[in-house]
């Protein structure tokens, strides 16, 4: 398993970190994939499961934030519009036969999501938390 949960990129809101983990599982789906040489089809399928989770999971988490009038919002939607962008790129590049699905892409995506946790994510728990969301 290439990437897995622990409680330290626990945001201490649970809906937001079940949809965490969920986005763990698809990354070990697509690190699956590539290690047992699937084929561009399933690969394609994985990706694509993974983009449409992360866009749900991106606006579960803006329309928490917009509810509960977090000050940074905008901040937080530049950097998943970002994301968003760049794995539509991909998408796009690897359903041309531009771009081969590698090791290299999901680490940095791993990376990203280890970084917005516990960084960006992390600064929404202190918030909701103070209104009663957990």
């Amino acid at each position: 398993m290439l990437a897995e949960w622990n409680d330290s990129f626990s945001v201490g809101i649970a809906k937001i970190d079940d949809q965490h983990k969920i986005l763990f599982q698809l990354i070990n789906r697509l690190s699956d994939g590539i290690h047992e040489q699937r084929s561009r089809a399933v690969l394609g399928e994985a990706i694509e499961d993974t983009i449409q989770y992360t866009l749900e999971h991106f606006a579960t988490e803006e329309d928490l934030m917009r509810e509960h009038g977090f000050p940074d919002i905008q901040k937080h939607q530049d950097e998943h519009n970002a994301m968003t962008a760049k794995l539509a790129g991909y998408k796009e590049r690897y359903e041309r036969g531009e771009a081969d699905f590698s090791m290299d892409l999901l680490m940095e995506l791993i990376d990203w999501l280890h970084s917005h946790m516990g960084d960006t994510d992390a600064l929404l728990k202190p918030f909701m938390n103070s209104r009663g969301v957990y």
